[in-house]
């Protein structure tokens, strides 16, 4: 389905519901980034860490944790000790700036960095297992700041980034080329964004709503010419489109 034109007041429901604008609402596409952040991943595991409002200032590493769950506490970085367990974080109202460290979590598939204060999304390293990350609610303007040369994200599938001021997401094919559902509402998006789109070939879900897309001569005729076979849910209501 593509969606365009008008919009309503509810506000979205992303893996940590934000605080900030309204959206137009998507249902449908709500649900699917829900289950799919359920069905890609093994979930939070057996052996939970979970402590909101505490003082934590780091990631708890070599504990046999599964899952840590440290929203609003006082962790500024996710560097540390290796660690070949944790399979889910959620940092959700920290001080995190940058992902650096990602990659020394073997097993971690699923990433939570909600309202923090990141300014792309370079890991500075290759997280070769993480298949959901959400960075909502960050100072996002660019997600790479710079080509790092390699694939950051080989395996990630389901990307949430709302509530940002990203203005171009220049790279995300070739640092996520798995990605499958893609999520990008309330942001600064402009122009090429369907070229960039085109070359993602796994993409099933997007939502781009309440951007600043414009289209440039000939680039939905491409985008509907080479997207992805397996699209079946656009959505760019509340852009700058001309029907």
């Amino acid at each position: 389905s593509i969606s365009g034109g008008g919009s309503d007041t509810n506000k979205p429901t992303t893996l940590i519901p934000p605080a900030g604008a309204t959206i137009p609402s998507d249902d449908a596409f709500r649900l699917v980034v829900r289950n799919s952040a359920i069905n890609e991943t093994r979930g939070e595991g057996s052996n939970v860490k979970r402590d909101d409002n505490g003082d934590h200032s780091r990631i708890p590493t070599g504990r046999c944790y599964t899952a840590v769950i440290l929203r609003s506490n006082d962790i500024r970085s996710l560097k540390g000790a290796q660690d070949h367990y944790l399979q889910h974080i959620n940092v959700h109202n920290n001080d995190i700036s940058k992902l650096e460290g990602i990659h020394q979590f073997d097993s971690l598939q699923t990433l939570i960095i909600t309202n923090n204060n990141l300014k792309n999304i370079n890991s500075y390293g290759i997280a070769s297992n993480l298949k959901v990350l959400d960075v909502s609610c960050n100072d996002i303007k660019s997600l790479f700041g710079g080509n790092p040369g390699y694939t950051a994200y080989p395996n990630l599938t389901v990307f949430v980034a709302l509530n940002n001021d990203i203005s171009n997401f220049v790279g995300l094919s070739q640092n996520c080329p798995c990605l499958k559902v893609l999520d990008l509402r309330n942001n600064d998006l402009t122009q090429n964004v369907f070229d960039e789109l085109s070359s993602m070939h796994n993409l099933t879900h997007v939502n781009l709503c309440n951007n600043d897309i414009k289209s440039t001569e000939g680039d939905l005729i491409r985008f509907a010419q080479n997207c992805s076979n397996t699209l079946v849910h656009l959505n760019i209501a509340a852009n700058d489109i001309k029907k």
